[in-house]
This record gives C-alpha cells, structure tokens and sequence, in this order.
C-alpha cells in the first residue's frame, strides 16, 4: 500500500467520524444511525482491491461480504441489548465480542462450503 493510498483511507474514515458526529448534533440524532452504516471504508476498500485482485477474486470477496452481513446485526442487537445496562465501552466491547463471534463462525461455514 503506498502511502496516498493509506492518506485516502485515513481521510475518508475521518470525514465519516466527522459527518455523523455532525449529524448526531442536529436536530435528528437518530438520523447518524444510517449514515454510521453508510459503505465509504467499504468503497475505498474494493477500489483498492480492484486494482491488485483479478475480478473473479473481487466477486469473490463480495460475495463473503454478503454473506458476513450477519455481523453487522450481531453487532448492532449486542449493542441494543448492552445500552442501558452497562457503560457505553463495555456496550460497545459486547458488541465487538459478538461480531468476532458470528465472523468467525462464517468464516468457518465459508471454508467448508464455498
């Protein structure tokens, strides 16, 4: 990875934590629930992919991608469930704690099936 590639990466993640923050601050907070989930990591990821995986392998990882989408919710209902209950970080390593959980299990399911 050269370094411009790393800068773009680095500015997009930045400007997302930025944008919802902003948007948090507004007059619907709720609102930041949908732009947090809004792909830019994940466009500059496949960009970048684009340019060193030959398009079968580039299918290939969006295709596990979909089928990780199970994370996604794992992270998001861990969290729901944690808010309320105990401090935000502890909220947020649960929600961590069942993303790793249901990646790995993928992971696993991918391996022997795909």
């Amino acid at each position: 990875m050269s370094w411009q590639e790393g800068m773009i990466r680095f500015v997009c993640g930045g400007l997302l934590v930025l944008i919802v923050s902003l948007i948090g601050q507004g007059k619907n907070p709720h609102v930041a629930g949908i732009a947090v989930l809004f792909p830019v990591v994940t466009v500059v990821a496949y960009y970048f992919l684009s340019q060193s995986l030959p398009a079968v392998a580039l299918r290939n990882t969006v295709i596990l991608s979909m089928l990780a989408l199970p994370t996604v919710a794992a992270f998001l209902i861990a969290c729901y469930c944690c808010i309320g209950r105990m401090a935000i970080s502890w909220a947020l390593l649960a929600g961590i704690g069942a993303w790793l959980i249901t990646a790995v299990l993928i992971i696993q399911v991918s391996q022997r099936w795909l």
